[in-house]
C-alpha cells in the first residue's frame, strides 16, 4: 500500500540526505531503531525504519523456528533454512532497492496490513 508524504527537505533532522537515511533504516535492525527514535523532521525515514523493525521480527521468528526443526531433526530442514536465508536476503536487497527508488519522490510503499499503522506511528512526532 502507498501512502503519500510529503517533505520539502532533501535533508533530514540528522543531517544526512534522504537517500542515505533511508538505505541506513532498511540496512540494519540498530540504525532502524536510531533512525526511528532520533529522526524528528522526516516520516517517510520513520515509516522506512519502524517497516524494517516488523520485518525483522516477523523474519527472525520464522527463522528460530526453522533452526530448532533443523537443530531437532536435520535431514531437509537444513535446505529449508538455505532457502529461507536465500529467501531473506531477496526481501533485504528489494527493501534497499525500494527505499532508493521512492526516496526522491517519499512515496511509503508499505506491507499492506501494517502501513496504516506504520504511517500513524510514523508521523506522531
Amino acid at each position: 500500500m502507498e501512502g503519500s508524504i510529503t517533505s520539502s527537505n532533501s535533508t533530514t533532522s540528522i543531517g544526512l540526505p534522504v537517500v542515505v537515511e533511508s538505505i541506513i533504516s532498511t540496512t540494519c535492525l540498530f540504525s532502524s531503531i536510531f533512525i526511528y527514535f532520533f529522526e524528528q523532521a522526516n516520516v517517510y525515514c520513520r515509516a522506512l525504519a519502524l517497516q524494517n523493525v516488523f520485518v525483522f521480527y516477523i523474519l527472525f521468528t520464522i527463522f528460530i523456528l526453522i533452526l530448532t526443526s533443523t537443530l531437532t531433526w536435520g535431514g531437509i530442514w537444513e535446505f529449508i533454512m538455505f532457502g529461507y536465508l536465500i529467501l531473506c536476503l531477496i526481501i533485504k536487497l528489494v527493501m534497499i532497492a525500494s527505499a532508493i527508488i521512492f526516496s526522491k519522490s517519499e512515496k511509503f510503499l508499505g506491507i499492506p496490513p501494517i502501513s496504516t499503522f506504520i504511517l500513524n506511528k510514523a508521523s506522531a512526532i
